[in-house]
C-alpha cells in the first residue's frame, strides 16, 4: 500500500495520573502512520504526550491543522485523557482536560466544548474522523455539532 498523501492526524495522549494515555496515543499513532493500515505520511501524524500535550500545545496544534488541510484531506484526532463536566447556572459545560490543567481556572487550562467544536469548524477536511477518550465525552453531542456545522 503507498501512503495516504491527503491524511493528517493529531494524536493526544496527556499523561500525569493516566500513563496508559500515552501508550495509547503512540499505538493509535503507529496504526494510522503503518503503510499496511492506515497509510498516513508520518510528517502529517502530529504526536503530543504528557508536557507536549498542553492546553497551548493542542490549540496550536489545531490552529496549524486548520492552515495545512485541503478540503480533499481526510483528518483523524484523537484525544485520551480526562473529560470533566460543569453545572452551571447556563447548563452543562464540558472539557478536555490537557496535561496541566487547574481545577480553579478551567478556562485557561482546560479546552471547553465550544472552544474544540470551533477549532475543530475551522478545519476545511470533508472527512473527519473525532476521537474522544475521556469521561463526558458525549458532552460535545449533536446538538452542539450540528449548531457549529456550515
Amino acid at each position: 500500500m503507498s501512503e495516504f498523501q491527503q491524511g493528517h492526524a493529531l494524536v493526544i495522549g496527556v499523561g500525569a495520573d493516566l500513563q496508559n494515555t500515552v501508550v495509547d496515543a503512540k499505538g493509535i499513532a503507529d496504526v494510522i502512520r503503518n503503510p499496511e493500515l492506515c497509510a498516513y505520511p508520518a510528517n502529517q501524524v502530529t504526536v503530543l504526550t504528557e508536557g507536549q500535550a498542553t492546553r497551548k500545545g493542542i490549540l496550536d496544534e489545531l490552529d496549524a491543522m486548520a492552515s495545512q488541510v485541503m478540503p480533499e484531506s481526510t483528518v483523524v484526532f484523537y484525544f485520551s485523557g480526562h473529560g470533566y463536566t460543569v453545572n452551571a447556572g447556563f447548563g452543562k459545560q464540558y472539557f478536555l482536560m490537557p496535561n496541566g490543567y487547574n481545577m480553579e481556572d478551567l478556562i485557561n487550562t482546560a479546552i471547553s466544548s465550544s472552544e474544540f467544536m470551533s477549532k475543530l469548524q475551522n478545519i476545511k477536511a470533508q472527512k473527519m474522523l473525532v476521537l474522544l477518550d475521556c469521561c463526558y465525552a458525549g458532552g460535545i453531542d449533536n446538538e452542539e455539532v450540528k449548531a457549529k456545522a456550515p
